[in-house]
């Protein structure tokens, strides 16, 4: 069945000599699809083939950010020359110039920018945006890439919210969505969707690792043949699979599905199977933590993924009730999600506090460590060392700058409890 558009209204008079409203028939409707990742343009590919008949894809590729772009959304005032091409009514331009302002990074701005520019146009009906397709990383709050020749780059969720209340129409036209992301399709995060989308009818994302390569183009194509019609009231049920990439591995790829007309569905284990395996992989967990063993350098395997993957569905399920257990669990999930990219956080933490962290350890007459190759048991040696210093130190006695080596001391501590405030999630997202 063709899609229609409201058009203009015209003077003229049936039989009953009642106004007639001319309607101008619509056959294109491009699935909107914004990519975060190196894949992105296989993965637009995929629709553009399969939605071929009805206007193909309107991607929204992170790569594809021009540079002097980027840098004019430095300066507000050419945020607003910018939207001001759209011809919106003032309240509206000033409050994309707004949202536009208050977005994190630069990439992150021109990405929102073109995302608001296609509600615009759903907005005033110049088109419309019946399917949506988030693609990237996924924490639980929001889309983001960290890939090696990708530009970091974050989207909150709360973001999409804040679009869909400047264009109301345009949000309220998506009838399906596609969240290709690890950790995106447990029940809080639907909530954020239909929060996003308040008209939506399915959802698709993934309770778990999400696939990549081959696997998540294949998904792609399913997703876009199973919404492809007039009318889809639920989406096919698919059984948890192997992780192409660590066929042995502890976690399979799990699909969560949500529908307006059948509710929210995954293929999940009975919480007393999850509660065992979770109390099974805990001590691997706990050791990397004290540095009686290594974390592994790949951020996808190893003891304290496996840790933080259970830890992600049991936080999130709502079958759960034990709320002190989830409070101690939500807290390990945090640390585990820090210590499965330990390799990166120690450079990082290296870089950002060097200045301080020189002048503890001079301070203290200690050489200063190669953080960037720092094992979790080196880290306590030298906390250990700093602490002997400070204890041995009389009262009154010169030649040492406390604070400073205090200061030291903290951080190192705050990077051993992989402590947030030491270890901000912009960290991770980088």
């Amino acid at each position: 069945m063709d899609r229609w558009e409201p058009g203009r209204r015209t003077d003229g008079t049936t039989h009953k000599g009642a106004l007639v409203c001319l309607r101008r028939q619509i056959k294109s409707c491009p699935v909107v699809y914004l990519g975060m990742n190196r894949t992105a343009y296989k993965e637009s590919d995929v629709i553009k083939r399969g939605n071929a008949s009805r206007g193909g894809v309107t991607a929204i590729i992170n790569a594809d950010q021009k540079q002097a772009l980027i840098d004019k959304l430095a300066d507000v005032e050419q945020v607003k020359q910018f939207v001001a091409t759209w011809c919106l009514p003032d309240g509206q331009a000033t409050a994309v110039a707004d949202l536009i302002e208050h977005t994190g990074w630069g990439r992150a701005k021109a990405l929102l920018l073109r995302l608001a520019e296609v509600y615009a146009q759903a907005e005033s009906g110049r088109r419309r945006v019946d399917r949506v397709v988030l693609s990237g990383e996924c924490y639980g709050s929001g889309l983001f890439s960290r890939e090696h020749d990708t530009t970091p780059v974050m989207l909150d969720f709360e973001d999409f919210i804040k679009l869909r209340r400047i264009f109301p129409l345009a949000a309220g036209q998506v009838k399906h969505l596609l969240v290709s992301a690890c950790s995106s399709g447990f029940q809080g995060n639907i909530r954020d969707y239909r929060e996003m989308y308040p008209r939506v009818q399915t959802i698709m994302a993934y309770a778990s690792k999400a696939p990549s390569g081959q696997m998540a183009r294949s998904d792609i194509a399913f997703w876009e043949s199973q919404t492809d019609k007039d009318v889809c009231r639920t989406l096919a049920h698919m059984a948890e699979r192997k992780d192409p990439k660590h066929p042995e591995g502890e976690h399979g790829i799990k699909v969560a599905t949500w529908s307006a007309s059948a509710g929210y569905w995954v293929d999940e284990k009975p919480l007393s199977e999850l509660l065992a395996r979770i109390r099974a992989k805990e001590p691997g967990f706990l050791a990397c933590v004290s540095g009686a063993s290594e974390p592994d350098t790949n951020p996808g395997v190893g003891a304290a993924n496996d840790y933080f993957r259970l830890l992600m569905e049991l936080v999130n399920r709502q079958d759960y009730d034990d709320e002190a257990g989830r409070a101690r669990y939500a807290i390990q999930r945090e640390q585990a999600k820090r210590l499965r990219q330990w390799a990166r956080i120690r450079v990082r933490f290296g870089q950002e506090y060097d200045d301080r962290l020189t002048r503890g350890f001079r301070g203290a007459g200690l050489q200063i460590p190669d953080f960037a190759s720092m094992t979790r048991a080196q880290l306590l040696g030298h906390i250990g060392r700093l602490k002997a210093v400070l204890e041995s130190r009389k009262p009154g006695e010169a030649g040492m700058e406390v604070a400073d080596v205090r200061a030291a001391l903290r951080l190192l501590k705050g990077l051993h409890d992989l402590d947030s405030t030491t270890i901000p999630q912009a960290w991770l997202e980088q």
